[in-house]
């Protein structure tokens, strides 16, 4: 499906990072390809150490995404 809209993207995986707060429906899978994740999760107590980042609030999530160039 992604690759329709973008055709080489399984070229360069970690130019995709998928934003999520359920792992394995918006994480995993771009995980398993190679892609960058980031998750959000309120939940101090949970944990997941597939992710290159988590997030715990919208608020740092948006400054997050300020911050990219």
């Amino acid at each position: 499906c992604l690759e329709r809209f973008v055709p080489d993207v399984l070229d360069r995986p970690r130019a995709l990072l998928s934003i999520g707060d359920h792992v394995f429906n918006e994480i995993e899978n771009v995980r398993l390809l190679g892609g960058r994740t980031l998750w959000i999760c309120l939940y101090r107590h949970l944990s997941y150490t597939g992710c290159d980042l988590r997030l715990y609030t919208v608020k740092e999530l948006q400054d997050f995404l300020k911050a990219l160039p």
